[in-house]
């Protein structure tokens, strides 16, 4: 199959690979995409199908997060590997005589310590990164619970029989 070489971004090339006979292939893969278990993280170069908008890392939680939820949800172990390559990376590149810091440069061998250390990264960050290397203890279901934004565990919300009839809530 021929794929467009006027881009090199993935998803010009995922929305081709979809309008093709390849795409309805059983067990096909869009081009780029491996499973979860065949992927490498990449190390520093030009090899990616990506690229990166801004050359900093403000110690933000959205990725352990994903990882977090990635894990539970398949129970697949890379997702683990992956968590703890991102823990090495933070302890490596981020961490400071008194806390941990924001970087610029992350695409550089020794990024740029920025003076700067959210309040996120405690309470979000390193609480996603407990949470994934936590025994498996079923204390935090996700089919039970839900995480805020600030990743505080909540109770998901259920209806009892008697409230459903009161307030005659559809079921």
């Amino acid at each position: 199959m021929q794929f467009s070489l006027k881009s090199t971004l993935w998803y010009p090339q995922y929305k081709i690979w979809k309008k093709s006979s390849a795409a309805r292939q059983n067990g096909a893969l869009p081009p780029g995409v491996k499973l979860a278990k065949d992927l490498k993280p990449e190390k520093f170069g030009a090899n990616r199908d990506y690229r990166n908008r801004r050359d900093a890392y403000l110690l933000r939680p959205e990725t352990v997060e994903s990882v977090f939820i990635m894990w539970r949800v398949t129970g697949d172990e890379v997702w683990r590997e992956r968590g703890y390559e991102i823990f090495k990376a933070i302890e490596r590149h981020t961490k400071t005589e008194y806390g941990y810091a924001s970087v610029s440069g992350v695409d550089k061998e020794e990024p740029l310590k920025q003076n700067s250390m959210p309040s996120y990264f405690l309470a979000e960050t390193l609480k996603y990164l407990w949470l994934l290397f936590r025994d498996n203890d079923n204390r935090y279901d996700l089919d039970k619970i839900v995480f805020n934004t600030e990743a505080h565990p909540l109770p998901i919300f259920t209806w009892r029989k008697d409230e459903i009839e009161q307030f005659k809530i559809p079921t």
